[in-house]
C-alpha cells in the first residue's frame, strides 16, 4: 500500500502493525513500523488535513514515545523529543487519555535525566488533571508519578501515601492495559517503589513482603518491562540492605531478562553483579566492571541510580584500600546533588563519608563526626528510621570509642526506641546490644537522672503556667515547646508524654486546629506502641476531646468510653497532678456533653448532675474549674445557664486567670441562640446531628 501511494490505510496498518509489536515487546520493531506510520500521517496532513485525525496522529506519536522508551531507553534524545511532540499535539486534541500519556513520558524523561523542576512541574500537572475528571482512570497513574518525585526528593511519608492510593486504586479491569501505556505494570511498579520507601521508613518487614508481592504481580503481568523493572528494584532493595545473596539472584535474572527481550538496562545488571561478587571476594576486577558501569550510566544520561552506585562504589573503593578515591567520589556525589536535588540517599551517603575518614585517619574524628552529625539530622528529617538508626550507630560507635559513653546513648537511644522489631535489619540488635552495654555505665546513668529532673521541672512549670497565666500566654506556650524538645532526647517515655499533652492544650485553646490534630493523633500513636502503657487512657481522652472539637460526636463518645473503661484508680491516681485533672471525672463530663448532642439527654445530665465526688478526693483546683465550666455548658445547652454561678466562688478561692472566667460571661445566651437555630433546622429538638452546636463552647476549651 505504501508503494502504492495508499498513504491513508498505509498509515493505519502501520499503526497496527508498530502497537502489535509493542504488545509482543519488540521495541525496536514497534518503534521502526511506527515511525513509518508517522511519516505518512504527517504527509497525508500536509496533502488532505481532513484526511489525518489529530487524535489518531497523537496516539501514533505518545506509541512511538512507548516503543522508545524500551529501544532505546528514557534519557535517548529521541525518546525526548518524540514525547516533546506527543504533549505538543496534545495541546490541539480533547482525548485526556493521550494527553496523560504524553505527561508521563515527558516526566520520566526528566526524572530518569535528573531534572528535578520540570520533573515536579510534569508531576504536579498530571495529578491536578486527573484530580478534575470523575472516576478518571489514570489517576493512579498520577499517584504514582507524584510518589515517586517526593521519594526522588526525599520526601518518603508522603511518597508512601501516593504509593498507598497508586495499589488501592487499581482494578484489573480498568487498568490491565495500563503496562503497555505507561510501560509497567502500574499495581507492581507502585509496590516496588513503595518497598523501598517503606524500608526507608523502618518498617523492614512490611517492605520485604511488598517486595516479594510486587514480584508475584509483575510476573503475572506477563510483560517483559514490568519484569524487568521489578528485578531491578528487588536488586536494589537488596543492596539497601547490604546483601549478596539477595543482589546476585535478581542481577542474573535481570540479565536473562534483558538479554532475550533486547532491553536497555544491562548496565544496571551488570552493576549489581559486580557488586555481589566483590562483596564475596573483593577483587579488583569487580571494581572495575562496577566503574565501567557507571560510565556507561553517565554517557547516556540516565542518573536516578547515580547516588547509590556511588556511594556503594565509594565503599568498594574505600574497602580495598583506595580511600582517597572513594572521598573524592563521594564528594563528587554530593556536589552534584546540589544540581539534581536528588536527597532520597543523601543521608546514607553522608554516613559512608563519615566511615571511609574513620577508616582513613582513626585517630582524626573531627570530619567524621560532622559528616555523621549530618547524616543522623537529614535521616530524622526525612523520618528514614533506617537511614538514622544507621548513622547514629556509627557515631555511637564513634564516641564509645573516645570514651564519651553519655553521647552515645544520647545519639543511639532515641534511633532505635519505637524502632519496629525485624531479624531482617542486623543493626538494629547490634545498635540495641551497644545500648545495653552503654546503660550499665556510671555516666550514662548520671546523664539520664539528670535529664530526666530536666524535663519534669519544665513540665511542671508548663502546667504552673496554665492556671497561673492561662493557656494563652506566650510563657505557657514557650513552657510546653520546651518541653516538648527536651522530652524528645529522653528515654522516660512518660515525660514525653506529659510534654505532648501540654502542647495539645496549648494549640487547641489557640485555635491550631492542624497541630492540635497531629498532637492528638501523635500521643495515642506512640501510646498504642508501647504494651500496657497506662497513658493509654489520657490518649484516648485527648482524641475523644478533639474529635468533638471537630464535630465528630459519635466517634468522641467512643474514645471517651474506651478512657472510662481503663481507668484504674490504683495506677491512674497522680494522672491529675501531670495531665491537669483526673482522667475519669474529666472524660465523664465531656462524654456528657457528647451524649447530650447525640440526642442521649438522660444519660449526658446524669453524668454532669451531681459534682463528681472524685474532684474532691483529689482536692484540685483545676477539677473543681473545670466541672464546673463544663457543668455552665451543659446547663447551656438546656437553657438552664447556672454555670457562672457555680464557677464564681472556685474562680476567686484559686485565684485563676480572670480572663478564664470572663471568657464564660453570655456563652449561655449564646448557646440557647444555637440550640434554638439548630431547632428551627432540625424538626426535632432532640435531633441527632445539630453539627454545630459545639462550636459556640470553643471558647471556653479547657480540655
Amino acid at each position: 500500500m505504501t508503494q502504492a501511494g495508499l498513504d491513508e490505510p498505509a498509515t493505519e496498518w502501520w499503526g497496527k502493525a508498530g502497537d502489535q509489536a509493542l504488545r509482543r515487546s519488540a521495541f525496536k520493531e514497534a518503534a521502526a513500523h511506527l515511525g513509518k506510520a508517522i511519516e505518512l500521517a504527517d504527509k497525508l496532513a500536509a496533502t488532505a488535513p481532513s484526511a489525518a485525525p489529530g487524535s489518531n496522529r497523537l496516539h501514533l506519536q505518545t506509541s512511538l514515545g512507548k516503543a522508545l522508551i524500551w529501544a532505546k531507553g528514557h534519557y535517548a534524545p529521541e525518546t525526548a523529543a518524540a514525547f516533546a511532540r506527543a504533549r505538543e499535539l496534545a495541546n490541539r486534541v480533547e482525548d485526556a487519555s493521550e494527553r496523560f500519556s504524553s505527561y508521563y513520558g515527558l516526566w520520566a524523561g526528566h526524572f530518569n535525566r535528573s531534572e528535578p523542576g520540570p520533573m515536579r512541574e510534569m508531576a504536579e500537572l498530571f495529578l491536578r488533571e486527573a484530580a478534575t475528571r470523575p472516576d478518571c482512570p489514570e489517576t493512579l497513574v498520577a499517584h504514582r508519578v507524584s510518589g515517586t518525585t517526593c521519594l526522588y526528593f526525599g520526601d518518603f511519608v508522603d511518597a508512601h501515601e501516593h504509593f498507598l492510593k497508586s495499589i488501592k486504586l487499581y482494578d484489573q479491569t480498568w487498568h490491565g492495559d495500563f503496562a503497555n501505556r505507561f510501560g509497567h505494570d502500574p499495581r507492581a511498579a507502585a509496590e516496588l517503589r513503595d518497598a523501598i520507601t517503606l524500608w526507608a521508613l523502618g518498617r523492614i518487614d512490611d517492605s520485604l513482603r511488598l517486595a516479594d508481592r510486587a514480584l508475584a504481580d509483575a510476573e503475572s503481568a506477563a510483560h517483559a518491562p514490568t519484569m524487568g523493572y521489578a528485578l531491578v528494584f528487588a536488586a536494589l532493595l537488596g543492596l539497601l540492605r547490604r546483601n549478596p545473596e539477595a543482589v546476585a539472584t535478581y542481577s542474573q535474572a535481570l540479565a536473562d531478562v534483558v538479554s532475550r527481550y533486547d532491553l536497555p538496562g544491562n548496565w544496571a545488571a551488570v552493576f549489581f553483579q559486580g557488586w555481589a561478587k566483590w562483596s564475596d571476594s573483593a577483587e579488583e576486577s569487580r571494581l572495575a566492571e562496577m566503574r565501567r558501569s557507571l560510565a556507561i550510566v553517565r554517557e547516556r544520561g540516565q542518573v536516578w541510580l547515580l547516588p547509590r552506585f556511588e556511594a556503594a562504589l565509594a565503599e568498594a573503593e574505600a574497602s580495598a584500600g583506595e580511600t582517597d578515591a572513594g572521598l573524592r567520589r563521594l564528594d563528587d556525589a554530593l556536589a552534584e546533588l546540589e544540581r539534581t536535588e536528588q536527597r532520597w540517599y543523601e543521608a546514607e551517603m553522608h554516613r559512608i563519608r563519615g566511615e571511609i575518614l574513620l577508616k582513613r585517619d582513626p585517630a582524626d574524628t573531627a570530619a567524621a563526626e560532622q559528616s555523621l552529625q549530618a547524616a543522623v539530622a537529614i535521616a530524622q528529617s526525612q523520618k528514614a528510621r533506617s537511614f538514622e538508626l544507621r548513622a547514629a550507630l556509627a557515631l555511637a560507635k564513634l564516641y564509645s570509642a573516645a570514651n564519651r559513653d553519655a553521647d552515645a546513648h544520647a545519639v543511639l537511644a532515641p534511633a532505635v526506641e519505637d524502632f519496629s522489631p525485624t531479624q531482617q535489619f542486623p543493626e538494629l540488635t547490634e545498635a540495641q546490644t551497644l545500648l545495653s552495654v552503654l546503660w550499665e555505665s556510671d555516666e550514662v546513668m548520671s546523664a539520664a537522672a539528670l535529664r530526666q529532673r530536666r524535663v519534669q521541672l519544665q513540665i511542671s512549670l508548663g502546667n504552673a503556667l496554665i492556671w497561673a497565666k492561662g493557656y494563652h500566654a506566650p510563657e505557657t506556650i514557650a513552657a510546653f515547646a520546651r518541653a516538648r524538645e527536651l522530652a524528645s532526647r529522653e528515654e522516660n517515655a512518660s515525660e514525653r508524654f506529659s510534654a505532648y499533652y501540654g502542647l495539645w492544650v496549648v494549640h487547641l485553646q489557640c485555635g491550631e486546629s492542624a497541630s492540635a490534630r497531629e498532637m492528638a493523633e501523635l500521643f495515642p500513636r506512640e501510646a498504642a506502641a508501647r504494651p500496657d502503657c497506662p497513658e493509654a487512657l489520657v490518649g484516648h481522652r485527648i482524641s475523644g476531646v478533639t474529635r468533638l472539637q471537630f464535630g465528630d460526636f459519635a466517634g468522641a463518645h467512643d474514645h471517651f468510653q474506651k478512657t472510662i473503661e481503663l481507668y484504674d484508680p490504683a495506677r491512674h491516681g497522680d494522672l491529675a497532678n501531670r495531665f491537669g485533672q483526673d482522667p475519669r471525672a474529666a472524660t465523664e463530663i465531656f462524654d456528657a456533653l457528647a451524649l447530650w448532642v447525640l440526642g442521649r439527654n438522660r444519660r449526658g445530665f446524669a453524668a454532669s448532675r451531681p459534682r463528681p465526688r472524685r474532684c474532691r478526693v483529689v482536692s484540685a483546683c483545676s477539677d473543681d474549674i473545670f466541672w464546673c465550666l463544663i457543668r455552665g455548658i451543659a446547663g447551656a445547652h438546656s437553657v438552664r445557664p447556672r454555670g457562672r454561678r457555680d464557677l464564681q466562688p472556685s474562680v476567686g478561692r484559686y485565684r485563676v486567670p480572670i480572663r478564664s472566667f470572663n471568657r464564660l460571661r453570655g456563652i449561655p445566651s449564646k448557646l440557647g441562640k444555637v440550640v434554638r437555630r439548630c431547632q428551627r433546622v432540625e424538626t426535632h429538638r432532640d435531633a441527632t446531628r445539630p453539627s454545630h452546636c459545639y462550636g459556640a463552647t470553643y471558647t471556653l476549651g479547657l480540655p
